[in-house]
């Protein structure tokens, strides 16, 4: 598994259910997005992602900053979730349209503090316009990597002693910080480089699409909280907790098909999140996996007494072990499963994937960039 984690930010509503840790300021907005409905933008903060300890990994997110920015930062990365004394490395602009990686508090490459390097000028020609930012960061005192890309093409690269100021060589926390009035983040994903096979970055045309069911696949054993279909009760974007299916009995399994009417002609599933938001009905103990063509994950999520988003990332098929397909994809079945449970019913409002995907194809267009 090399996927972690991806956000389109077009399936949950302003200020999310714990898909992302919110800092406080970050809210979902409706303009200016990308690729969906929404975006990631406005407030004093960003949302903050905990994905444990990473030492090689790849981020990649749209940033439409609004305006000419004034040596702000608009990501860290950080060890373990400490304050600016931590911070391994940020990612900064500039108004000449340059970007900076810095290493300790400051505006990266355009504070006082120490930084890696920068791009050159022009490198952001439309500050209003998105533009797809990746960054790789291996985190190490010697053989270490840092290279940025912008809109597909490397742009800067640094390597040697990549630690940075805090001298921890790893990450824990990872922030998109919305301190500039009208910036917006969207289409986010993170890979872990040291597991395959998602370890280059998928490239400037990496669109995130939220795609959510268009009809019911088979078994069906959940009750519905309304008659009539399944997929219908699991499908609105944001979530609506006022209709779910429920099940109390372990083992019991929901699939939906989706349609993939969303995804632009020509481009090709790179990778797939699978994406519930569930609770329990009252209180006891009750879990869920996603269940995808009949193979359950092993990453199991325990339930709560509110609505929570538990997320699910493929790198490839679970019901064939290859990649993602345009043809194979539609007549997936994907829905919850229950695995621990008894006397109180698990719910399930929202069950949708986001897919991510880019254009031309990947072997082509990944060899067109790298570094």
């Amino acid at each position: 598994m090399s996927l972690l984690f991806a956000d389109s930010f077009d399936h949950y509503p302003g200020t999310g259910a714990g898909k992302w840790y919110w800092g406080g300021g970050g809210a979902i907005v409706t303009s200016p997005v990308r690729t969906g409905t929404r975006a990631m933008g406005g407030g004093s903060n960003g949302p903050a992602y905990y994905p444990g300890t990473l030492t090689h990994f790849i981020v990649g997110v749209g940033v439409c900053f609004g305006s000419a920015p004034s040596a702000t930062h608009y990501a860290s990365f950080t060890d373990n979730s400490g304050g600016d004394s931590n911070v391994n490395l940020y990612l900064s602009a500039a108004a000449d349209g340059s970007l900076g990686l810095g290493c300790s508090w400051g505006y990266g490459a355009y504070g006082s503090d120490t930084h890696w390097g920068s791009t050159a000028a022009g490198v952001i020609a439309d500050f209003t316009a998105y533009n797809y930012i990746e960054l790789e960061y291996l985190v190490a005192a010697s053989g270490g990597i840092i290279k940025l890309w912008v809109d597909g093409i490397l742009r800067c690269s640094v390597s040697g002693n990549t630690v940075g100021a805090n001298s921890s060589a790893r990450v824990q926390l990872i922030t998109l910080n919305t301190n500039k009035s009208g910036v917006c983040y969207d289409d986010f994903y993170l890979l872990d480089c040291t597991t395959t096979p998602n370890t280059t970055p998928f490239g400037g045309g990496t669109k995130i699409i939220a795609i959510a069911p268009n009809a019911d696949s088979s078994p069906l054993q959940w009750t519905p909280s309304v008659g009539g279909d399944h997929f219908s009760l699991e499908n609105t974007l944001p979530y609506d907790t006022s209709k779910y299916v429920s099940s109390n009995t372990v083992g019991q399994i929901d699939q939906y098909l989706q349609s993939l009417g969303a995804i632009p002609s020509g481009y090709v599933p790179l990778a797939v999140q699978h994406c519930m938001v569930a609770k329990l009905s009252g209180s006891g103990s009750a879990s869920i996996v996603s269940n995808v063509g009949g193979v359950a994950s092993s990453s199991v999520a325990a339930l709560t007494t509110s609505w929570n988003i538990g997320f699910w990332p493929y790198d490839v098929d679970p019901a064939t072990g290859l990649a993602w397909t345009n043809a194979g994809l539609p007549s997936r079945g994907f829905g919850p499963k229950l695995t621990v449970g008894g006397g109180v019913n698990a719910q399930v409002c929202q069950s949708i994937i986001e897919v991510i995907c880019a254009a031309p194809p990947p072997s082509t267009f990944r060899a067109s960039f790298l570094g």
